[in-house]
């Protein structure tokens, strides 16, 4: 939950009521105020809770199918899409960066790395895939 006037209050509720609760916002400072004043709160990442995590992952096929479903469709599903795609790179050890990677490299000359081999390596990029060397 968003730990803005409605979200703070739900949540104190929820604890004042004896539920577990933890804490997530764009703004750190925020839970850590919130939490200064209530040291019950938890302030791991919401999928570190067993229960939690358990539904986020039971879930975890038609949250994909909405997301797909709306993106085809023309619907902007801001909100779902970016959780979606946190929840992927949360829980995977290795990020796939080698799209952005390859997108500094093709607009600043930037160079970027690889897990096959050792050094740093910049890419001539071109129109077709043929052209390109590294």
């Amino acid at each position: 939950m968003g730990l803005g006037v409605m979200g703070h209050m739900l949540a104190l509720n929820m604890e004042r009521h004896g539920f577990r609760v933890a804490m997530f916002d764009v703004t750190p400072g925020k839970v850590k105020g919130i939490a200064a004043e209530h040291p019950g709160f938890n302030l791991e990442n919401l999928l570190l809770d067993d229960s939690f995590r358990t539904v986020v992952e039971s879930h975890q096929d038609a949250w994909r199918f909405t997301v797909q479903s709306a993106i085809g469709m023309g619907i902007p599903v801001l909100a779902l899409s970016a959780s979606l795609a946190y929840f992927d790179g949360y829980r995977s050890e290795p990020l796939p960066a080698n799209l952005t990677q390859a997108q500094r490299d093709l607009f600043g000359a930037h160079t970027y790395r690889r897990t096959d081999r050792e050094g740093s390596f910049h890419t001539e990029w071109s129109t077709t895939p043929d052209e390109a060397h590294s």
